[in-house]
């Protein structure tokens, strides 16, 4: 591996190599690498005239396409750092993220149009591994979400590890099926860009017909693709699904992964189709432990591991007095290496209680603590137990259950409340003097939270503390 190269530099090269084969594939557009890098120079240029450069974040607040791949582009080739934001989300939190971001500019539709509108620009380069790459915003417990500050350098060594640890060298086309505003598709973005695969943009919340989804799969040859176990076992719902199934390399990621989900995968792939478990918060970097699934299920554990850690991660197992666990003990998951994070943007306490410096062997780690609780087994592999606090995962996004438990507080009439998961459902407990309209009070969560962090059941109870 080339010292001091970042992904805009990777992608430089896979140009000069093809420049001429399809970067990207989305909504029957087909575009070049070559193509590819010219827009993406245009996207730079526009920002570089405006002042923008090392140190800034801008959001890009574009539908999934080609044209947001060459706005990212374009922005790390500026030397600032792109923030993802997702258009679906309430605009009360769209909003926050953009003043929390303090942005000179933003990417949308209008933005982007005037761009292209200037003439071609030289190739452009001001990026370097200590400088930030993007900001992606996760749920967090003060009822505001908090985004995680990821450098060139993290996602440079994540890039170049899973390209083998994920046998992502055996493809030739990847797909992204959800949005950018999340990490989990950067695994398939950034090797297609940087290691030349054709990249099929496949926003699957747009597409309204699950024929058109298969339709799609039958014309178009895909290698791999990451998916979250739950949309997955949607696909397979729908029956008829193994059209969708990638030909060569299938990443579950995002959640926990039920073995018999596993299972009914590993029956349906070919046999030659690899299967990964793939395990890693946001602030590590997309990923950091992997699991290849036997190709036998005679073979199969009896659950699926998180796995083993990538060539630039350190992780390590410890109890309450971060002393190091015995193997088979249960302890919380602490990662350090290339792949750690800056940090939260802003938020200096927090950083400082969720990244900390710790000493292992007489040489002291930067570490970030993840809350989950695992053990290791003989083999080596890490198995997932639970967590230390009330995170929880709603269909691969992550939710801390104390930031709906702070917006519900803001509603008028009610004191206090505690909102649960359970059953793939949030139930939120309330105390209240008055009673309340469930239609009401939903409409006014809308305006601050995502679809997916709505409580599905309401249940009034005399006085919460003596409950919980």
């Amino acid at each position: 591996m080339k010292d001091k190269l970042t992904l805009v530099d990777l992608f430089a090269e896979q140009v000069r190599k093809t420049p001429n084969a399809y970067a990207v594939l989305s909504n029957g557009s087909k575009v070049s690498f070559s193509k590819l890098d010219k827009v993406s120079n245009k996207v730079a240029s526009q920002l570089i005239q405006r002042g923008i450069g090392k140190g800034d974040l801008v959001p890009v607040m574009l539908e999934c396409g080609h044209e947001i791949i060459s706005a990212l582009l374009g922005i790390l080739k500026s030397g600032a750092a792109f923030v993802p934001v997702d258009l679906t989300l309430p605009d009360e939190r769209i909003n926050y993220i953009i003043q929390d971001c303090n942005p000179k500019i933003l990417i949308n539709e209008k933005t982007y149009a005037t761009f292209l509108e200037n003439s071609e620009s030289e190739c452009i380069n001001r990026s370097s591994l200590e400088q930030p790459a993007y900001v992606i915003y996760t749920s967090g417990s003060t009822g505001r979400p908090k985004g995680v500050l990821v450098n060139h350098g993290n996602i440079y060594h994540y890039v170049n590890d899973v390209e083998t640890a994920l046998s992502l060298q055996d493809c030739t086309s990847l797909a992204i099926l959800g949005g950018f505003s999340a990490d989990a598709g950067y695994t398939a973005v950034f090797s297609a860009l940087c290691f030349g695969k054709t990249l099929h943009v496949i926003p699957v919340k747009q597409i309204t017909s699950f024929h058109s989804l298969r339709s799609y799969f039958v014309n178009n040859k895909i290698d791999g693709y990451k998916i979250t176990p739950s949309l997955i076992q949607f696909f397979l719902q729908q029956g008829d699904a193994t059209v969708l199934l990638p030909q060569k390399v299938l990443i579950l990621g995002g959640e926990a992964c039920p073995i018999s989900l596993a299972a009914s995968l590993r029956n349906l792939v070919q046999p030659s189709c690899k299967i990964f478990n793939h395990y890693g918060p946001t602030e590590t970097t997309v990923g950091v432990l992997t699991y290849e699934l036997p190709i036998d299920i005679d073979d199969f554990p009896n659950e699926v591991p998180l796995g083993k850690p990538l060539e630039h991660v350190k992780v390590y197992i410890l109890n309450d007095s971060l002393e190091p666990c015995e193997e088979g003990q249960m302890g919380e998951l602490f990662i350090s290496g290339e792949l750690v994070a800056n940090g939260y943007l802003r938020n200096e306490e927090l950083t400082n209680q969720k990244f900390i410096v710790h000493a292992h062997h007489n040489k002291m780690h930067r570490m970030y603590r993840t809350g989950d609780l695992v053990t290791q087994k003989e083999n080596r592999n890490i198995i997932y137990n639970g967590r230390a606090d009330d995170q929880i995962k709603i269909n691969g996004y992550r939710v801390e259950l104390g930031e709906i438990e702070s917006v519900i507080r803001e509603y008028k009439t009610i004191c206090k409340c505690v909102v649960l998961y359970q059953n793939r459902k949030l139930i939120a407990f309330y105390e209240s003097d008055l009673p309340i309209n469930e239609q009401d009070i939903h409409s006014f969560l809308k305006n601050s939270l995502p679809e997916y962090m709505l409580p599905h059941k309401w249940v009034c109870i005399k006085k919460v503390a003596s409950y919980f």
